[in-house]
C-alpha cells in the first residue's frame, strides 16, 4: 500500500543506531497503517531508550506520543500490535532477538499495553521475557483502553498519574491477594484447562503440558529415554508451537540429534534403508521446522547456573517455553563441603521449579536411576523417582514424574510411559500406557493403558 495521494499521512521512522531502518505510515483522515516492505522491524523510540534506566513498553506509535506529551521518556512502542489471545506470540515478538539494548539497563520497565485481551496477552509474555523483576503495570482509568485514550480523556496528567501509579510485577517469595486476583479469575472461568495434550487420547488422560512446572523423568540406560521423549517434543511443539532448548550432550554431533527430529516430524528416516529416506524437498522442510521450534544449549561449563543463564537468554530472544536437561549426571555439579549430596540434590531441583515457575515454562528434567536387582523371574523392575541415584529429592521436589521402560526380554518393538507422581491431578495421575516404537522413523503409536 503506497500513501494516499493527497499527502495527508503520518510517518513513523522507526531508528536503530542512528539508522532509519523501517518507516510505518498512517492516513489521517481513515487511519489506515501500512509500513515499508522487507524492512527491519524493531521498537519505535529504541535509539531513545538504549542506557536508560527506566522504559516503558505501549503497544502503538500513538501511545508513545502520549508518553512523550506527558513529559514522559523514554517510551518504546511494539511495532506490529499485539497478538490474538489463543494465537502464537512468538511472531509478534521476533524483532525481540535484537532489541536487547532497549533493557540492557533498565532497572524498571513499564508496561503499558492496551487494556483489552491481545494487549494483556502481549504484556504477559514481555513481562515473561524481561523478567518479572524489572517490570511494572500501568492501571487504566475507566473506560481507556491505551495511553492515546487517557490522553484524550485525562489530558497529560492523567498520562503522568499511570507512571506514578503503576504497580510492580508479582515475584516469587512476595504474594499479596491482589496479586492472584488474574490468576483466581482464569481458574474460575477456565475450569477445564487441564494443560496441552499431545494428541495420544490414552496417554493425554494420564500427562499433559503446564507452564511453571518441572517433570522428572527416569528409566533405565538402554531403555530409549532420550529418544522417546523427544517424539513427545516434537507432537508438542508440532500440536502447540511450543519453542524448546535442550540440554542433551549426550546426543552430539547435534546435527545427528538434529536429524533424529527431523525423522521424527516428517515420519521417514534421514538415510536410506529398509523404506525410502527423505525426499530432499521433505529434509529441508523439516530442517526448518525443526531450526524454528528447537535450540540447543551447550555452555562451556555445564553448571545448572550456566545452563539457565543461557535459557534466560533464550526466553526473552524467541520464547521458548520448554527446557529439557538430559540427563542430570551431565551436569557439572559444584557440591559445596558444607552440603550433602542430599541437601544439594534438594537445592538444585528447587532452583529449577522456581525456574520454571518465574518465567512460565516446563523443565523437564531426565536421571538415570541407581543400579537396581532383577525381579525373581529375572527381569529388570521398573525405576521410580525414589531409585534415581542421589536422593529421594528427585521424587520429593518433582512436580510429575514419568518413567520410560521396554522389556528387553522379548522381541517387541515396545515402550511403557508410566506416570508415577503428580502433584497437580489436573494435569497428570498415575497411569501406564503402552506404545508401539518405530524405529525406522523413531516415532510413536499409542496401544493403550497397561492394567
Amino acid at each position: 500500500m503506497k500513501p494516499s495521494p493527497d499527502g495527508n499521512n503520518l510517518a513513523f521512522p522507526y531508528t536503530k543506531h542512528g539508522e532509519v531502518v523501517h518507516i510505518k505510515y498512517r492516513s489521517v483522515i481513515d487511519k489506515r497503517f501500512w509500513s515499508t516492505k522487507d524492512t527491519e522491524l524493531t521498537f519505535y523510540g529504541f535509539d531513545d531508550c538504549v542506557g536508560s534506566d527506566t522504559v516503558a513498553v505501549c503497544e502503538g506509535e500513538m501511545d508513545r506520543l502520549a508518553f512523550i506529551a506527558a513529559g514522559f521518556d523514554p517510551v518504546v512502542s511494539v511495532p506490529n500490535g499485539a497478538p490474538s489471545p489463543g494465537s502464537a506470540v512468538g511472531a509478534k515478538l521476533d524483532f525481540l532477538e535484537d532489541a536487547g539494548d532497549v533493557f540492557a539497563a533498565a532497572k524498571m520497565v513499564i508496561i503499558a499495553t492496551d487494556n483489552d485481551d491481545p494487549g494483556r496477552t502481549l504484556g504477559d509474555e514481555l513481562v515473561r521475557r524481561i523478567g518479572p523483576e524489572r517490570c511494572y503495570r500501568v492501571q487504566w482509568p475507566e473506560g481507556c483502553k491505551d495511553a492515546n485514550d487517557v490522553l484524550i480523556a485525562h489530558g497529560t496528567a492523567g498520562v503522568a498519574s499511570m507512571v506514578d501509579t503503576c504497580r510492580p510485577e508479582p515475584i516469587a517469595g512476595i504474594v499479596t491477594g491482589d496479586d492472584l486476583t488474574e490468576e483466581m479469575r482464569h481458574l474460575y472461568r477456565n475450569t477445564q484447562d487441564r494443560g496441552l495434550t499431545l494428541g495420544y487420547p490414552a496417554f493425554d488422560e494420564i500427562y499433559r503440558i503446564k507452564e511453571g512446572m518441572l517433570s522428572i523423568i527416569t528409566g533405565h540406560s538402554s531403555h530409549g529415554k532420550s529418544t522417546v521423549f523427544d517424539q513427545l517434543l516434537v507432537r508438542l511443539a508440532a500440536r502447540h508451537g511450543w519453542k524448546i532448548a535442550i540440554f542433551s550432550p549426550e546426543q552430539q554431533p547435534l546435527a545427528r540429534h538434529q536429524a533424529q527430529l527431523v525423522e521424527q516430524y516428517i515420519g521417514a528416516p534421514f538415510r536410506e534403508g529398509p523404506m525410502p529416506h527423505l525426499r530432499e524437498d521433505e529434509f529441508l522442510k523439516g530442517h526448518e521446522w525443526v531450526s524454528q521450534h528447537f535450540t540447543y544449549i551447550l555452555p562451556e561449563h555445564a553448571t545448572v547456573e550456566a545452563i539457565l543463564e543461557k535459557a534466560k537468554v533464550l526466553i526473552f530472544r524467541s520464547g521458548i517455553r520448554g527446557l529439557v536437561i538430559d540427563p542430570w549426571n551431565e551436569i557439572e555439579h559444584g557440591r559445596p563441603p558444607h552440603m550433602t549430596e542430599t541437601e544439594y540434590v534438594s537445592h538444585v531441583l528447587q532452583t529449577l521449579r522456581q525456574f520454571a515457575r518465574i518465567h512460565a515454562i516446563h523443565v523437564w528434567l531426565i536421571a538415570h536411576p541407581t543400579k537396581m536387582p532383577n525381579t525373581d523371574g529375572g527381569d529388570e523392575q521398573v525405576p521410580k523417582l525414589q531409585n534415581v541415584n542421589g536422593s529421594i529429592h528427585f521424587r520429593n521436589k518433582a512436580d510429575f514424574g514419568l518413567t520410560i521402560y521396554r522389556d528387553l526380554s522379548t522381541m517387541q518393538d515396545e515402550v511403557d510411559i508410566i506416570v508415577t507422581k503428580s502433584r497437580w491431578l489436573d494435569y497428570a495421575q498415575p497411569g501406564r500406557i503402552r506404545f508401539t516404537f518405530d524405529k525406522v522413523t523413531k516415532r510413536l503409536y499409542e496401544k493403550g493403558p497397561v492394567v
